[in-house]
């Protein structure tokens, strides 16, 4: 019952590390197009394949925090009788969503390409506006329930090479 439940969400977690170090975040299919940041190249920013390796590496490291998290978030709560739903709604919004908030502040740290800026910021804010949507649920029934949220900026991110920083499988 409830401790297969936790069981789960431990599996769920593993699995989202286990993706995040998945890869080389070197190949990600980007092909460095927009010609090369000189010196001050403050308007082209990076490469593509620069700016996609740099953000996978991001992403993958918020991710390798995660499984340690989930259980300090479980070992704090494992005395309240919270039903089940109640307790995966507030670990996606205590553990999960705090990490990939992270994962944005540090992509957006980074400059994309010119040419590539305005794809690139729609993705982000697609992945806010997830989160915000996460942020409003009440309760839960499943973790499928969060990922509806992410499918579209998931499809948005892997279109553009940054696998690691997808959700969802």
């Amino acid at each position: 019952m409830r401790s297969q439940s936790i069981l789960a969400i431990f599996g769920v977690t593993a699995i989202l590390v286990a993706v995040a170090g998945c890869g080389d975040s070197g190949d990600s299919g980007a092909s460095g197009g927009g010609g090369s940041d000189g010196g001050g190249g403050e308007s082209a920013g990076l490469t593509k394949a620069q700016f996609v390796k740099q953000a996978n590496e991001a992403c993958s490291e918020e991710r390798e925090t995660l499984l340690e998290q989930t259980g300090a978030y479980f070992k704090k709560n494992e005395k309240k009788s919270l039903p089940e739903a109640r307790l995966m709604a507030n670990l996606f919004r205590d553990v999960y969503v705090p990490a990939v908030e992270s994962e944005l502040t540090k992509i957006r740290e980074l400059e994309p390409p010119a040419s590539d800026r305005a794809e690139v910021e729609a993705m982000l804010d697609a992945e806010e506006a997830a989160i915000a949507k996460v942020r409003e649920l009440k309760k839960a029934e499943s973790p499928e329930e969060f990922g509806q949220f992410f499918a579209q900026p998931d499809k948005q991110l892997r279109a553009y090479g940054l696998d690691q920083c997808a959700k969802s499988g």
